[in-house]
């Protein structure tokens, strides 16, 4: 069973460990340790939004955690976008509580990606909300959607103003752990990850990055973090920065190690 973290307010991580063997494209050859995965739960009075429930490995996890938070409130799906290590859960989610609401700002319904052919409970049919719009009409007005800087396929960051918390998909992931035992959440900066270690992990995501435009990109990315205040930073795998200081120096390191990497002597790092 995975650990059950609060990392803001009315906001807490389901975390399962997965230790690194070789076998998903998006670690980098030659890492080791254990990636967490992370399904995010957030509360308001009247609902419990779950950001990506994950995969079916660590499905007993996600369920007892929303079973035990649950408590008698409408239950919300926010998915970030359409990939198995996200949207996998979905089918068992839906057939184990009733009138799900599911809500995504990727151009696919989430019930077409269940592959059921009469779902298990009825629900209410998927809303779409758009970037930069919030998820008011569903009890979240703190939450925000957000086009991401870089993505791959239909994919939406989300951001919750009330505590501060980039929720930030499959970007932002490059930290693990050493051992099962080390702290699930970064709130020092000793021992983190060197830049040439942040780019390889997202080069092993992202790498159309080596091709892209680096002023535009540089531009994008100040356009977006600038106008935010992050004390968290939420990936769906990877390791959780908090502390605004912390968060803030490891934003630069990705900026300098994806977006200035002559400067960062990193120019043949992959």
């Amino acid at each position: 069973m995975g650990n059950v973290i609060k990392i803001a307010e009315d906001v807490s991580a389901v975390v399962d460990l997965v230790e690194i063997d070789g076998r998903v494209s998006w670690v980098p050859a030659g890492a080791t340790g254990y990636e967490p995965y992370n399904t995010y739960l957030i509360e308001s009075d009247e609902a419990l939004l779950v950001v990506d429930p994950g995969m079916p490995a660590h499905w007993k996890s996600v369920h007892a955690a929303i079973s035990d938070q649950l408590r008698g409130r409408r239950l919300v799906v926010f998915n970030t976008r359409s990939e198995l290590e996200c949207i996998a859960n979905l089918g068992r989610l839906l057939d184990s509580f009733d009138t799900v609401q599911t809500v995504t700002s990727c151009p696919l319904n989430p019930f077409d990606l269940v592959h059921r052919r009469e779902p298990g409970r009825m629900h209410p049919p998927s809303a779409y909300v758009g970037f930069r719009e919030t998820l008011a009409d569903f009890g979240f007005p703190h939450l925000h959607s957000f086009r991401p800087v870089i993505k791959m396929l239909g994919t939406s960051w989300l951001y919750d103003a009330r505590g501060k918390v980039l929720f930030s998909t499959d970007c932002f992931g490059g930290d693990y752990l050493s051992g099962p035992d080390d702290a699930l959440v970064r709130d020092t900066l000793k021992g983190a990850p060197p830049p040439e270690r942040l780019r390889a992990a997202m080069l092993a995501k992202f790498d159309w990055l080596e091709q892209a435009d680096m002023p535009i990109m540089r531009k994008l990315w100040d356009g977006f973090f600038d106008d935010l205040d992050i004390h968290v930073l939420a990936p769906t795998h990877g390791r959780i920065q908090s502390g605004a200081d912390v968060v803030g120096t490891v934003l630069a390191s990705y900026r300098s190690a994806l977006l200035e990497p002559e400067d960062a002597g990193l120019v043949n790092v992959s």
